[in-house]
């Protein structure tokens, strides 16, 4: 149970979509990364189970964002090249 709790804090894509046009993708994805490093200190210092269930909480909400984010923004940024014939 405790390996799949980063799932219930998987941040909403739409949330996403909105902080990504408001503050751009690349600050959302430094914020994340960010939350992310603070998140694990909750982990890594957890004395209790429920200090480490709230760890993997919070830590799921910047896994969601890096799942959403980082493929809108490759799709953004890539070029598609057309066929030639």
């Amino acid at each position: 149970m405790l390996l799949r709790l980063h799932t219930c804090g998987e941040a909403d894509p739409k949330f996403n979509g909105w902080a990504a046009d408001k503050y751009g993708p690349k600050i959302v994805m430094q914020v994340s990364i960010v939350a992310l490093t603070g998140f694990i200190f909750i982990m890594v210092f957890a004395n209790s189970l429920g200090m480490l269930v709230a760890g993997q909480v919070l830590c799921g909400i910047p896994w969601g964002v890096f799942q959403t984010l980082t493929t809108a923004y490759a799709a953004e940024v890539s070029q598609i090249q057309g066929s030639r014939n």
